[in-house]
């Protein structure tokens, strides 16, 4: 008597699931150094079942135009904790800033006047256009001008977490 199985282990799906374990979990997988060596893991509801995690896919917006994004990147794979997204939500979502940034936060560049004086400019990219936000004194201001702009136009980018002695 053969077990039968899903029969799904060409789809991309299944290939999506595969590759998430391996990064997880597989120490030979060229990957593992960016996630399950830094602790980014898969709820074991999914890693256990490939079933459960294409369920949930398909009734979470499951496309092949679309890919698997972890909304908290500091965070592992799991419902509370994944969606299906475009390329585009997804770069805005990315937790890296810039080598070049000298601020620390996402979407604030430190000017220098010619007097010497240094402002902080507030800016973002989404929908293909550069949005100035504003020029402001210190750069938390303009951290937190960043912040209130994601929130008002409800975009995907990743909040800047603000320094805690900085008020407003």
């Amino acid at each position: 008597c053969s077990k039968r199985t899903h029969g799904e282990s060409k789809t991309k799906l299944y290939g999506v699931w595969t590759s998430i374990k391996d990064r997880c979990f597989n120490e030979k997988c060229v990957a593992y150094s960016s996630y399950g060596e830094v602790g980014i893991t898969m709820c074991d509801e999914w890693a256990n079942s490939y079933i459960e995690f294409r369920d949930w896919a398909l009734a979470n917006g499951y496309s092949e135009l679309l890919s698997l994004d972890r909304i908290d990147n500091k965070k592992g794979y799991s419902p509370n904790n994944c969606r299906y997204a475009n390329r585009e939500v997804q770069n805005a979502n990315q937790k890296q800033i810039s080598k070049n940034n000298t601020t620390g936060y996402k979407g604030v560049v430190k000017h220098t006047l010619l007097d010497g004086t240094e402002r902080y400019v507030a800016q973002i990219n989404y929908s293909k256009n550069n949005k100035h936000i504003g020029t402001f004194s210190s750069k938390e201001e303009a951290a937190n001008a960043y912040n209130e702009f994601i929130l008002e136009n409800n975009l995907p980018h990743t909040i800047n977490k603000i320094n805690r002695d900085y008020r407003i």
